[in-house]
């Protein structure tokens, strides 16, 4: 992502709800997201489904679905009043 340019065009509060994707384990319901979040989201589902199709071709065990579906859409949504810079 970082060498795609992702982060080039997003706010610091866009950033930082994507890159929580990365640690957040908790899964949930998918709530509603504006769209200025909703945006850097499905870019960060397009590459992870990207790496799962390699991964699997590569006869890694894998389940696609399980590895794209970013759970972190409920901290993803709690950054939209920038309360993501509480961290």
């Amino acid at each position: 992502m970082i060498f795609n340019g992702v982060f080039n065009t997003m706010t610091v509060e866009q950033c930082t709800a994507l890159l929580s994707c990365l640690i957040f384990q908790e899964k949930g319901e998918m709530p509603k997201l504006t769209e200025e979040l909703a945006q850097p989201l499905r870019t960060m589902q397009e590459c992870a489904r990207r790496i799962a199709k390699v991964s699997i071709e590569c006869k890694l065990e894998l389940d696609e679905e399980d590895y794209v579906s970013v759970s972190c859409s409920k901290k993803v949504s709690n950054c939209d009043d920038n309360s993501c810079l509480e961290f």
